[in-house]
């Protein structure tokens, strides 16, 4: 994966799937974060065994993440094109991230309690557009400067209220879909 903020999604619907008996892991499942795009493929030659052994990869189906997939898949990754996922390939919003792909809603709503403007960013939020855009406009708009890794703070938090069985008994249908898809 790109970075902590998304080991921390991908670890939370990991517990989720496996509680909920949606997947049976046969071995761990690991989410190593790579610093960004530019580390997955070293990364991925790290976690390798041999030539056979490559990591699946999921990228964000941003710009950045789209470029990604093409290098992979033409150089390290040439025949194993399966190995490599963007979010879109699981979900229908162009240009999407993992915090689409997890419970956006419940992000926006963390992003809410997180940055705190003279609109709740919880208003304003429309699900159609990938959330991360949205964040850093709100907080131009409300006049906020997020810290340095505010993007995995709010991760933490998700991943947090996603551990509590409030939450285990509320989780959509839609989304147990979409996650065990990946």
């Amino acid at each position: 994966v790109e970075g902590p903020s998304d080991q921390f999604y991908l670890n939370a619907i990991k517990n989720i799937l496996i509680g909920k008996v949606k997947i049976t892991p046969g071995q761990e499942l690991l989410f190593v974060p790579a610093g960004g795009t530019k580390g997955i493929k070293s990364t991925s030659r790290i976690l390798s065994y041999d030539d056979a052994g490559y990591p699946s990869v999921l990228l964000d189906g941003d710009t950045s993440g789209r470029e990604t997939k093409g290098h992979l898949v033409s150089s390290l990754y040439t025949g194993r094109e399966e190995l490599v996922h963007l979010v879109t390939d699981h979900m229908s919003l162009n240009d999407s991230e993992v915090e689409d792909f997890v419970d956006s809603n419940l992000v926006a709503k963390i992003v809410s309690r997180t940055f705190r403007g003279e609109d709740d960013f919880e208003d304003v939020y429309d699900p159609s557009i990938p959330i991360i855009p949205q964040v850093k406009d709100y907080c131009d708009a409300e006049g906020i400067e997020p810290e340095i890794g505010w993007k995995v703070d709010v991760a933490r938090k998700v991943k947090r209220k996603m551990s509590m069985s409030s939450y285990l008994s509320e989780v959509d249908d839609d989304l147990l879909r979409r996650w065990t898809s990946l």
